[in-house]
């Protein structure tokens, strides 16, 4: 009975760690896209992404101060000014740019919610999990599949997810573009001065951010 019990109580310690797979984790990622929204997965995005997102979301911030040509896209949370002065953190920020983001890729999220996702498995490297996963969507009548790959990397031992590449290009070229002088000779300053255009950073594929 004793050893019974043992054994239970192993399995119990021991599920949460098998439940933690980066299948299960990119499965999580889009359950909670499709469900609550961009801003309720950063729960799920490794601490790294987080980072990132925060000098794109300051760069983005200070671009549209001044400039009235935002408010007809950007969501009121990148101009909020409550929180100014005070300390926030890497999540805190990247919530500011998601609802922004949200409307910016609001056809695509859409289409996703009436899609099928299916993740195949994995491929590991280092810290990393690459994972396969194909969409079965509908478009004008007809079933589109694709695959395409997530990433996942490595936090305290459990899987988090690296922010998938197009969320992460439409944010660098937020934070690049916006708000820059028009015409020639005004090409502007680089998009962030701690990372420049021509960064690793900015230039790498999914999964090969440092």
């Amino acid at each position: 009975m004793i050893r019974v019990i043992s054994l239970l109580a192993l399995f119990a310690v021991a599920a949460p760690l098998w439940a933690a797979t980066p299948e299960e984790c990119v499965k999580a990622y889009y359950a909670a896209t499709a469900k609550q929204g961009l801003t309720a997965t950063l729960d799920l995005i490794h601490p790294d992404d987080l980072k990132i997102f925060r000098d794109f979301a300051e760069q983005f911030r200070d671009r549209i101060k001044e400039d009235k040509s935002a408010e007809a896209f950007v969501d009121p949370a990148m101009r909020d000014k409550s929180a100014d002065g005070q300390a926030l953190s890497d999540r805190d920020w990247a919530a500011r740019l998601m609802p922004t983001l949200e409307r910016m890729q609001e056809s695509i999220l859409q289409l996703r919610k009436t899609s099928d996702l299916d993740v195949i498995g994995h491929v590991p490297e280092g810290d990393l999990r690459y994972v396969i996963i194909r969409w079965r969507m509908k478009m004008l009548g007809t079933e589109v599949v694709k695959l395409a790959v997530a990433t996942t990397k490595l936090h305290n031992g459990e899987p988090m997810m690296l922010m998938p590449e197009e969320l992460m290009q439409m944010a660098r070229l937020m934070s690049a573009q916006f708000g820059r002088p028009s015409g020639p000779g005004s090409a502007g300053p680089p998009a962030n001065p701690k990372m420049p255009l021509n960064s690793p950073v900015q230039s790498a594929p999914e999964g090969k951010r440092p």
